[in-house]
């Protein structure tokens, strides 16, 4: 059975769809191993500088394995939930293009399809004109044939364009799901926000080719109607030249708005994909040393009773001295870098 080029294009897409539940079953296995050891040796940092700083004492170890789990709870359901969570995200952008373009969903072959329909459209009125054996008419005529297979190249480079956003965000729910194990430690959660950042990127992307194509599909339709009477004008080759002119430009635009809308949008988004990661591990940090607290209030209070008697004594002799107050440790409020220290 022949396979048409639009069929080929989606193909080739399709193929690449239907590799990533074997992709993401690969990187599971590793990228859950380098979970766990980052996990290990952040909680091992943190615990080595509190015991270089002289204060591991019982409740600030409660504190901060507390935190850590907290931290790491969180983490870890944003890596076993990326691939999904991850298309989810560029899907929510290719709803609102495609809702935006009025159509129910796009593919590389139907970009090749209009493509060719309109190359067609000029060789069919380029046989037409070139029957008389005119030297004018056949001029008219290659100059339509060179103008059909470079408006067939442009909407090959459209394809194109919208193949790689396609494939870059089936390889981030696939080989960049890796990346979200580096949030197991704070030195290298920087690698999650980059992943974030990279899904909104592509997620932008496919909306603007979306915008881009469906508001060039009024342009082809007036193409084509022009190429289809190229044989009644007066100046089948001007026309032929606009269309060819028009193509170009279109590839082109094309080819570099999806990228620079997504650098100028997707690096403001980075930057709050990154202040959102901060703000959660701010506020489970700061849960976390606040229930703790309670504990080291219980166990100073405990300590105080147990040693009430010798206090009382030491008071009487003392000849009326002040009496002994326990005061529990405060936390104050947490630092604008996510982290909260215990005073002493």
């Amino acid at each position: 059975m022949l396979v048409t080029l639009p069929e080929q294009a989606t193909s080739i897409v399709t193929s690449f769809q239907a590799s990533i539940p074997q992709w993401q079953q690969a990187v599971h296995g590793p990228a859950l191993f380098l979970f766990g050891f980052l996990a290990i040796v952040g909680t091992s940092v943190k615990l080595w500088r509190e015991f270089l700083g002289g204060d591991l004492s019982y409740p600030r170890v409660a504190v901060i394995m507390a935190a850590t789990m907290m931290e790491l709870a969180i983490f870890y359901t944003i890596f076993e939930h990326g691939p999904q969570w991850s298309w989810q995200i560029i899907d929510s952008f290719r709803t609102v293009g495609a809702r935006g373009a009025g159509v129910s969903g796009l593919s590389p072959g139907d970009i090749v399809g209009s493509g060719i329909n309109l190359a067609w459209s000029l060789l069919s009125t380029a046989d037409t004109i070139s029957s008389g054996w005119n030297l004018g008419n056949l001029g008219t005529a290659l100059v339509m044939v060179i103008a059909a297979l470079l408006i067939f190249l442009s909407f090959l480079l459209i394809a194109f364009s919208y193949m790689i956003v396609l494939v870059e965000g089936y390889a981030a729910m696939t080989i960049g799901w890796f990346m979200l194990s580096f949030g197991a430690w704070s030195v290298t959660r920087d690698y999650v926000t980059r992943y974030i950042g990279l899904l909104v990127a592509i997620g932008i992307k496919v909306m603007t080719l979306f915008f881009v194509i469906a508001t060039g599909r009024a342009l082809v339709i007036g193409w084509k109607t022009d190429a289809l009477t190229l044989g009644v004008v007066a100046n089948p080759g001007e026309v032929v030249l606009s269309i060819l002119g028009g193509s170009l430009m279109y590839a082109l635009l094309a080819w570099h708005v999806p990228k620079l809308v997504a650098s100028v949008m997707g690096g403001a988004l980075h930057m709050g994909a990154g202040d959102f990661i901060g703000t959660g591990g701010m506020i489970a940090s700061y849960t976390a040393m606040t229930a703790s607290s309670s504990v080291s209030s219980i166990v100073s209070r405990a300590t105080a009773a147990m040693g009430g008697g010798s206090v009382g004594v030491g008071a009487s002799a003392g000849g009326g001295g002040g009496s002994q107050s326990i005061t529990p440790t405060h936390v104050s409020p947490p630092s604008p870098n996510g982290h909260a220290k215990a005073g002493k």
